[in-house]
């Protein structure tokens, strides 16, 4: 995690970090670029380096959570290719 951190603060090449919301707690006192924060049934939470925005989730009914940050990363991706 912190090799990643690291990796996050010096890149350029690094646009979004996506942490879940106990990642994110080893970020709290550094320098915030670009992060999306993954809160399962809470939402998300997006800092673009200097504001804060909450979007909510949509209550659903959860049969299995396997594979549910990947399938929200790969949702990410497509939206931000298709609004670039």
């Amino acid at each position: 995690m912190q090799l990643l951190f690291n990796l996050f603060l010096q890149s350029y090449y690094i646009t979004y970090l996506t942490p879940n919301e106990h990642e994110a707690e080893k970020f709290a006192h550094e320098e915030r670029r670009k992060m999306i924060v993954t809160k399962g049934e809470k939402g998300i939470s997006f800092y673009d380096g200097m504001n804060e925005k909450h979007l909510a989730s949509v209550q659903v009914r959860v049969v299995e959570t396997t594979g549910a940050g990947d399938s929200f990363g790969h949702w990410l991706l497509l939206c931000l290719r298709v609004r670039n």
